[in-house]
Order: C-alpha cells, then sequence, then structure tokens
C-alpha cells in the first residue's frame, strides 16, 4: 500500500493544499502549530472516517477539534493510494457526512460501492485500532493500547482458520457480548424463581401426602361403622319392647292374695265338712238320728263340690301365676342378652368411632393437601409458557457461552503458537535497532515486556524513555511485519524522535531506511531528523508545512 497524495479542501488549519508522496522516508516539518499533527490526523481521518461525539464528548472530539473556524462546506479532502496495482481515491466531507465516503478505482476509471468487509481489505486489512496500535505513532503515544493483542489474537485466528482477514475477535466478543445481554434481557428471572419456588412447595406437599396415604379400608369401615349402628337401634328396640312387656307381665303378676290363702282354707273346710256329711249319712243309715241320712250324703255332696271348684280355682290360679312368672324369667333372660348384646356393640361402635375419627381425620388431611398440591400444580402449569421460552433463552445462552468460550480457546491457542513469531521478530528488530545493547525481547499473552541484556532481565520500567521508545517502535515494526509480510504499508511517526539523542535518531533512521519496505512519515518539528539524513546521505523527502 502506498499513499501517492492528499489534497485538503479544510481541516483544521489546513485548507486547499496539495501534498504529493513519493517512496521512501518523508521528513514533514514545519514549526508547532503549523499542521503536522493535523496533516497526520487528516490522513486517519480520510482512511477510517470521524465519529462526532455527543453531549460533552462533543467539545474535545476530533470532528469538532479540526472542524474549519468558517464554517467551511467543504470540511474534508481527497486521499490517493495505490493498493494490488491499482489507484484509489477516497473523496469525503465531513460536514455532510462524518463518515461517509465515495471511493473511486483511478486505474478503471469507476466509482466503487464496497461493503465494510470489501473496504477493510481494501486498505490491507486496516481496522482503526489495528492502525493506531502498528502503523501510526502519535507524538507520546509509542507504547501500544490495551487493544492490540485482540487485534493481534483476531488476525492470527483468522490466518490459522480461514486465510483470511475477515473475523474480527474483539467485535465477534463484543456481538456475542451484545447478544447476551439482549437475550438476558428477555428472560423472567421472577417466573423461574416463583416456579423454583412452586416446585419446592410440590415436594413438600409429595412427600407429606406420602406420609398421609388415604386408608383402603375406611369405606369398609364406614360400612360397618352404619351397620353396628343399625343393630344397635334394633336391639335398642327389641330391649325397650321385651322392658314394655316385663312391665306389664309384672303389673298383672302380683304376690298370692289372702283370699287366695282364704279360698285354700275354706276349701279344706269345705271337704273336710263334705267327708263328714258322707261318714254321717253312712251313719244315719246303720243308726238313724236326727239328720236323714240322704240329707247329710246331700250336704256332704254339696261340700265336697264346693271344695273341689275352690281348689280347682286356686289352682288354676297358681298355674296362671306360674306361667306368667315362666314368661317374666324368659323376657328378662332375653333382656339381659339383648343388654349384653347392646353394650357389645356399643362399646365396638365407639372403638369404631374413634378410629374412624382417626382416618377422617388423615382423609381431611390428605384432601387439604390434595387441594393444596392442585392449585401449585395449576400455578406452575400457567407458567410453562414463560419457562419454555427461559428454557429455549438459556439454551441460546449457553451457545453463546459456548462460542465465547470456543473463541477464547482458539484466541490463546493460536496466539501461543504465532506468539513465539511475534517474540523472535520483534527481539531481532530491537537488537538491529540498539545495535546489540538488548539481545531478546519477552512477551506474554498481555503484552506485557521485558528485554534480556547481558543474559540477564531487564524491566522495561526501569530504562529511559528514548528506549522504551525503540522497545515499542520494534514491536510495531514487528507487527507489520506479522500483519502485512507480504504487503509494504506506509508507517507513520509523529514526534515519535523527540526524546532520542543524535545517536540514538541515527541509528533507528539508518536502520528504517535500510529494513524498512515502505513509505516512511516522520512529522517533526525540528530539523534534526532532514540533517541526520542527509548526512548519512539516505534519500528521503522533506515536505515543508
Amino acid at each position: 500500500m502506498k499513499y501517492n497524495r492528499v489534497h485538503i479542501n479544510h481541516f483544521g488549519r489546513l485548507q486547499n493544499r496539495t501534498i504529493e508522496f513519493q517512496d521512501g522516508i518523508h521528513v514533514i516539518y514545519g514549526a508547532n502549530e503549523s499542521g503536522k499533527s493535523t496533516l497526520h490526523a487528516f490522513i486517519e481521518a480520510m482512511l477510517f472516517g470521524m465519529e462526532r461525539g455527543r453531549g460533552r464528548a462533543a467539545h474535545t472530539d476530533n470532528y469538532h477539534r479540526y472542524f474549519p473556524e468558517e464554517g467551511s462546506s467543504t470540511y474534508g479532502g481527497v486521499l490517493e493510494f495505490t493498493q494490488d496495482d491499482t489507484t484509489y481515491s477516497i473523496y469525503r466531507n465531513f460536514q455532510k457526512d462524518p463518515t461517509g465516503f465515495k471511493l473511486m478505482d483511478e486505474t478503471n476509471g469507476r466509482q466503487l460501492t464496497p461493503t465494510d468487509e470489501e473496504y477493510r481489505r481494501l486498505l490491507a486489512g486496516l481496522t482503526l485500532p489495528l492502525y493506531r496500535n502498528t502503523i501510526s505513532l502519535r507524538q507520546l503515544q509509542a507504547a501500544t493500547s490495551s487493544e492490540l493483542p485482540e487485534q493481534l489474537r483476531s488476525h492470527i485466528v483468522n490466518l490459522r482458520s480461514t486465510g483470511s482477514a475477515s473475523l474480527d475477535l474483539a467485535k465477534t466478543r463484543d456481538h456475542l457480548k451484545r447478544q447476551r445481554k439482549k437475550l438476558e434481557a428477555s428472560l423472567d428471572p421472577e417466573a423461574e424463581q416463583h416456579a423454583a419456588s412452586l416446585e419446592e412447595e410440590i415436594r413438600v406437599l409429595d412427600e407429606r401426602l406420602s406420609e398421609v396415604p388415604l386408608p383402603a379400608e375406611l369405606e369398609s369401615l364406614e360400612t360397618q361403622n352404619d351397620t353396628l349402628a343399625s343393630e344397635i337401634r334394633a336391639r335398642d328396640i327389641r330391649r325397650n319392647e321385651i322392658l314394655h312387656e316385663i312391665h306389664e307381665v309384672e303389673n298383672d303378676l302380683e304376690p298370692e292374695p289372702t283370699t287366695d290363702r282364704r279360698s285354700r282354707f275354706l276349701s279344706y273346710i269345705c271337704g273336710g265338712c263334705g267327708v263328714l256329711g258322707l261318714i254321717t249319712a253312712v251313719t244315719q243309715v246303720y243308726t238313724p238320728g236326727i239328720l236323714p241320712a240322704w240329707a247329710a250324703a246331700l250336704c256332704g255332696i254339696f261340700f265336697l263340690i264346693a271344695g273341689y271348684l275352690l281348689h280347682s280355682s286356686i289352682r288354676t290360679a297358681e298355674n296362671m301365676r306360674r306361667r306368667e312368672q315362666q314368661t317374666l324369667r324368659k323376657l328378662r333372660k332375653e333382656e339381659e342378652t339383648l343388654t349384653g348384646e347392646l353394650l357389645s356393640r356399643q362399646e365396638q361402635c365407639t372403638q369404631l368411632d374413634a378410629r374412624l375419627q382417626g382416618l377422617r381425620q388423615l382423609a381431611w388431611q390428605r384432601d387439604q393437601l390434595e387441594s393444596d398440591l392442585r392449585k401449585q400444580e395449576e400455578e406452575l402449569e400457567i407458567l410453562q409458557p414463560v419457562l419454555a421460552h427461559n428454557r429455549e433463552i438459556r439454551t441460546e445462552l449457553g451457545a453463546l457461552d459456548l462460542a465465547r468460550q470456543t473463541i477464547d480457546s482458539l484466541s490463546v491457542t493460536a496466539f501461543d503458537s504465532f506468539g513465539k513469531y511475534l517474540q523472535e521478530t520483534a527481539s531481532r528488530l530491537i537488537s538491529q535497532i540498539t545495535s546489540g545493547r538488548y539481545t531478546r525481547i519477552l512477551i506474554d499473552d498481555d503484552m506485557h515486556i521485558t528485554l534480556e541484556q547481558d543474559h540477564q532481565p531487564v524491566e522495561l520500567s526501569s530504562l529511559s524513555v528514548s528506549t522504551i521508545d525503540q522497545v515499542y517502535l520494534a514491536l510495531r515494526i514487528a507487527c507489520i511485519d506479522f500483519f502485512w509480510p507480504e504487503d509494504s504499508v506506509p508507517l507513520l511517526l509523529d514526534e515519535s524522535f523527540a526524546m532520542y539523542d543524535t545517536d540514538r535518531i541515527t541509528e533507528t533512521l539508518s536502520w528504517l531506511a535500510e529494513n524498512y519496505p515502505g513509505q516512511v512519515f516522520l512529522f517533526t518539528c525540528q530539523k534534526r531528523e532532514a540533517d541526520i539524513l542527509a548526512d548519512a546521505q539516505i534519500v528521503h523527502n522533506l515536505i515543508e508545512l
């Protein structure tokens, strides 16, 4: 990639200015506030556009910083560059559209409308973070930012998996993060918490139901209890009837009356008189007396009949009394039997009632538990659509997490395998740039840097500012060599050598002139760099602003 020229319509203090570029080293010289850093910013803005800040950020962003004081509608310009033997021109008007541009294929004379990916490929795979961390060094910003490790990982993974630069790990992670946040926002955690609470309550209710089973004999016991109650009622009725009969019999059965005793005594007298009359009659037959024999016989027969009749009535009354007594004894015996059976069944009924009471209590408790269980299950059923939606989201979240883990794993594995190349290249470069003072750079996954001097580790923070700048320059060039091994990309250095002494600048510029394959742009407010290049007879282009 080669920058051919820029034409600045209006950009900061620069306006209506065309600058041509050649191969090799360019020294862009000018006093402070002459527009060197503005030109540097213009090239970046032409390549990547500008974002307008909002709120407080709008006062310090590049869009407002370089906005022409006169408010020109031609805020922007043209950048012409060559890539893959084709010349392109980028036209931008930042006032109309800070990020919009028009791309012309100057070689074939046609306008292009590339996609973001196609445009990035046209810029040799450059992104703004990668641009700032490799080929563009601003004043006092030699160190790489935290984005460089991510850019390296993205490029390494792309080379290893797709052979292109189409995948951006940082953007992919950001996309996965945004997708995850969007999915998490659609979750209903309260429904899940409520469902978990319901499931716990259902579990507890199931356990309690298993401890309170419905007795299988409850129905048969209820039937048995009804039968016992019927038997008790029947026997109680029969017992009352017997008691009534006993009462009637007892009322009819009176103790032997005095008249009966008198009648019995009188029957005895009548019998005696009858016998005496008969004896007298017989005697009168043989010995006549006052009373004729027939009269005595008649009297005797009368008294015998009377005595017999009295005795018969007495015997009949006694027989009736004995039958009533037998009936009474039978009734009392039956009453005693019924009373015993009644008491026995009443005791059975009492025991059965107590058992049934416990079983009914258990059945009631079970009914309550089953009612509560149905309510909880119905409420849980209502939540099922929400829970199903949450499960789908969590499945997608799991897929996103797996994708992120896969990317991280691939990134670490790839970085480990290719990091050695970066470390060896940077070590070779720093040894060349510092004429062998430092022979090795140790770089970890987070771009923490340690130098090696005389086989001893040296922390970067313990070195001078100029040495640190040389280390970061070597690291950036190593990254450039890694990212663009077959291409030559321009290197822009804005006051990067301000802290260098003459010897250090000389060795660094000599190394760049001899080893860097692309254009080099040195933005400086001193003529020292141009003088050193001239003294070393290094071909260069001097552009004064």
